[in-house]
């Protein structure tokens, strides 16, 4: 029998983090709880974007004054 280990090691949050997994349904959970929080995750802050729409946003205002 074959055991099954992987391990994020990019870089999460500022502070950093990895973690190990022993199924691929753990890793998948926390990958796409990483989509959610990058493309779901409205923020009052952002204007009630998502961080990602909130970046391309501002990456077309730039391109746009060029």
């Amino acid at each position: 029998m074959y055991t099954l280990e992987l391990t994020l090691s990019q870089a999460f949050s500022r502070n950093g983090w990895g973690n190990t997994y022993s199924t691929f349904e753990e890793l998948k959970k926390d990958i796409d709880y990483i989509h959610f929080y990058n493309n779901e995750r409205l923020q009052a802050k952002l204007n009630g974007l998502s961080p990602m729409e909130f970046r391309t946003k501002a990456a077309r205002t730039l391109l746009a004054k060029q």
